[in-house]
């Protein structure tokens, strides 16, 4: 979790970064090192994967804590830069979304205690905000643009906002995207894909199924291994949940899930929204085992032969079944943000934000959540965790949403309260906007040895094509580069805009050499 978290961050620090240098703040170049340092460092093949002894993970607590008050200083200052040359025609919040596609989402505001509100968009559009517990709420934000911001006034409303689509009770949850219906589990004991006119899970199965199992590999080697025959003894996980509702507003609906894992304990929020076709469960674990691995599962009722994983700048597949000896060695395989299994026009996607261990069998995704190895640490993993995983039903297949969605489940619009104010810049903006889904830009940093901006995108839909980035702001070169920040080819520029080549899979970076903004004057 932590090097997740960590590298988002830090994802999102550098582009803030970047822009509040162009607006003539210092970069934080010596910050952002020192905090990647750490990131890299601890990404050690025994740290990361749990396989050390509890005095290293005392030691990474630490240096995660310091990762942490780096980046988020470096972000706060940034996003203090950016508020400041923004115009903001009145009290409010500015929305910020670190990823390569506009976004309709909700966003999360701290505002204290302040009765009904609503927010007035630069177009003049009302926005309804929905009220959560301790002075928290959700904001209605739509077309927040790629790499950018837009700013939304906050005035109160004539009344609470009122529930539209949403519907929830201690049994069942409901939006214009899906029926859920739970069971006395917690578990979902039917899916209703109300868009598509289809049931999501087979007949006589239940999803969001905890599943844990006797893990005790045949070695001396715990945390470095699984049987392959972990399956053949599993533990029942049959007692009974305290299902209550804790949300019901216009954004967002919620059911609080309560249940004992063997001597461990749940505590799980599962979400349906108005606008985002997507189930989310966050849920939290105290864990109190030995040698037990734990899993979630969700069948479907999709035919698929390969399952596809999402791995670093791309994704691939995957077989689905373990008729030969080599498939039958991969039952357990590495993947980042999601995995999914699709049919023809049909597919369901588990997406998740800080785990790497998934599985596919048939027409089942499963999650591998946590495990308790005794060696090399006797208490590996003993306590609480964090994570959210969400399902997401699709037409098509991967391609239509799937990269988005998990792109959005890990890096959430983002706020900062801004007060009224001239800006430079307008109060709703881009940096870089890109005109093909299929095309991530996934960093923007400052160049390490030069002023220039550095973009790295990567093609993730094994399709080849031409891609336009358009800039929001005045640009004087564009120059083909490579991973390292070498060379220098310049590419043709269009005014702002550049259109360059992308092969299936392909990662590219590029230089961009920036006019300075008139606070720096230039």
């Amino acid at each position: 979790r932590n090097n997740r978290k960590s590298e988002l961050l830090y994802h999102e620090a550098e582009w803030l970064a970047a822009m509040a240098n162009w607006l003539g703040a210092p970069y934080p170049r010596e910050q952002l090192n020192q905090g990647w340092e750490m990131i890299l460092l601890n990404q050690f093949h025994d740290i990361l994967p749990g396989s050390s002894i509890g005095l290293v993970y005392e030691d990474c607590a630490r240096d995660y804590a310091r990762i942490r008050e780096l980046g988020e200083g470096v972000r706060s200052r940034a996003l203090q830069t950016l508020a400041m040359s923004a115009n903001v025609p009145g009290r409010g919040v500015l929305v910020y979304n670190p990823t390569s596609w506009a976004r309709d989402d909700v966003a999360t505001l701290d505002l204290g205690e302040q009765g009904p509100l609503q927010a007035v968009d630069a177009e003049g559009n009302r926005r309804p905000l929905q009220a959560l517990r301790n002075g928290r709420y959700l904001l209605d934000a739509r077309a927040v643009p790629a790499y950018g911001y837009a700013v939304y006034t906050l005035e109160p409303a004539p009344e609470p906002a009122k529930a539209s689509t949403l519907a929830v009770s201690e049994q069942a949850l409901e939006n214009r995207f899906f029926r859920v219906q739970l069971n006395e589990r917690g578990e979902i004991a039917s899916l209703y894909d109300k868009e598509r006119g289809r049931e999501v899970l087979p007949a006589g199965v239940v999803a969001n199924e905890w599943q844990a199992f006797d893990d005790r590999p045949r070695t001396t080697m715990d945390a470095w291994d699984i049987n392959t025959d972990y399956e053949e003894k599993r533990y029942p996980l049959t007692k009974p949940a305290t299902v209550c509702v804790i949300e019901q507003g216009p954004l967002r609906a919620g059911v609080e899930v309560r249940r004992p894992l063997l001597n461990s304990a749940l505590v799980q929020r599962i979400y349906i929204y108005e606008a985002v076709p997507r189930i989310d469960f966050q849920t939290e674990i105290e864990w109190q085992e030995k040698h037990v691995l734990l899993k979630v599962a969700f069948p479907v009722d999709v035919h698929a032969e390969q399952a596809t994983y999402e791995i670093q700048f791309g994704n691939l597949q995957r077989p689905t079944h373990r008729n030969t000896s080599w498939d039958a060695a991969r039952f357990e395989v590495p993947a980042h943000k999601w995995a999914d299994l699709s049919e023809g026009d049909y597919g369901v996607s588990l997406l998740n934000d800080c785990k790497y261990g998934y599985d596919a069998q048939d027409n089942t995704l499963r999650l591998t959540v946590l495990r308790s190895p005794a060696s090399p640490d006797p208490h590996a993993d003993e306590g609480h965790h964090e994570l959210t995983y969400a399902l997401y039903p699709h037409g098509g297949d991967w391609r239509h949403g799937t990269v988005q969605q998990a792109y959005a489940l890990n890096l959430p619009l983002g706020t900062t309260m801004v007060e009224p104010h001239g800006g430079m810049l307008p109060p709703r903006w881009s940096l870089v906007t890109c005109s093909a889904d299929h095309v991530v830009i996934e960093t923007v940093k400052v160049a390490e040895d030069a002023e220039e901006l550095i973009l790295r995108l990567y093609e993730c839909y094994n399709q080849r094509g031409r891609v336009t980035l358009h800039f929001g702001l005045p640009v004087k070169g564009v120059y083909a580069c490579n991973l390292i920040e070498d060379g220098a080819e310049p590419l043709p520029l269009d005014g702002n805009q550049v259109t360059l080549d992308i092969k299936p899979y392909q990662v590219r970076a590029i230089k961009v050499r920036l006019a300075r903004s008139r606070s720096c004057g230039g």
